[in-house]
């Protein structure tokens, strides 16, 4: 019988090396949705360091990114394209249940077409809710949103 090498130990609690492992996967995924790196950076040591404490009381419904939307196949009102069930999107909580629903590559068409008119109000093309700069950061490339910041 051979000793296991310690390679082969189970994980260990939590502990700063994986703390960093997180904040560092974290920044990369914020990275990815737009956020500038210093704001990414900041949120992403937020985000790790209070984890535990925002499934309780940090429960903010209208700062959801990716709004449950459940139902089944749908045809997208400005492609015309039949989804899937499993393409169903919304941006944000609408203030009223859309009667029907865009693809989300449609929404950021439809964003970004607002940020290239200069629109100072960007607005959801369901219920005209002005969406948060959250959510527009979050659904925008990179060039759309410095115009939209400038």
């Amino acid at each position: 019988g051979g000793v296991a090498s310690s390679s082969e130990v189970p994980a260990p609690p939590p502990s700063p090396a994986s703390q960093k492992e997180a904040i560092t996967q974290k920044f990369q995924a914020l990275l990815a949705e737009g956020l500038p790196p210093n704001e990414a950076a900041l949120e992403a040591i937020r985000l790790v360091k209070e984890a535990p404490a925002a499934k309780t009381n940090q429960i903010q419904p209208e700062e959801e990114l990716e709004v449950p939307c459940p139902g089944g196949p749908y045809t997208c009102f400005i492609c015309t394209e039949a989804k899937t069930e499993a393409e169903r999107f919304l941006p944000h909580r609408c203030s009223v249940e859309p009667e029907a629903l865009c693809c989300r590559p449609c929404f950021v068409m439809w964003v970004q077409s607002q940020v290239e008119a200069d629109s100072p109000h960007i607005r959801c093309c369901h219920c005209d809710l002005e969406l948060s700069i959250r959510v527009l950061q979050h659904l925008i490339d990179e060039e759309h949103w410095q115009r939209y910041c400038d």
